[in-house]
């Protein structure tokens, strides 16, 4: 079975107390062909935007059809990026990054997505 790794960690930049949060778990695995949801929710009194993602620590390219990300603001700032019938490619280190209000540095919690073929 092949397998292409990536993972979803806190990085140590941001303590919880920073309202950012990520989900599901920082390291997850799933199959290729499955679609995928990472989410993101950052506190409305903290951030000063909603959160926007990275991979491997670059720009994320979104896939017109394949990937997409969702925003909105309920109670907190939250950002969804969605991909559909998941490739050995889509594994690894997925950021969300916010911009805190008061200081205006950026900010990131990390998910690593490891992707096992069929």
């Amino acid at each position: 079975m092949k397998k292409s790794s990536c993972c979803c960690y806190a990085l140590g930049k941001v303590d919880p107390s920073d309202d950012l949060v990520v989900q599901p778990d920082p390291f997850i695995t799933k199959n290729e062909g499955e679609n995928i949801m990472l989410r993101c929710e950052a506190s409305i009194t903290v951030f000063r935007e909603e959160p926007y993602w990275t991979k491997d620590k670059r720009t994320l390219k979104i896939e017109q059809g394949r990937m997409n990300v969702k925003k909105w603001t309920d109670k907190t700032l939250i950002s969804e990026l969605h991909i559909q019938n998941a490739t050995l490619e889509d594994a690894g280190l997925y950021e969300c990054n916010a911009v805190k209000e008061i200081d205006g540095r950026d900010y990131q919690k990390a998910i690593r997505l490891t992707i096992e073929s069929k």
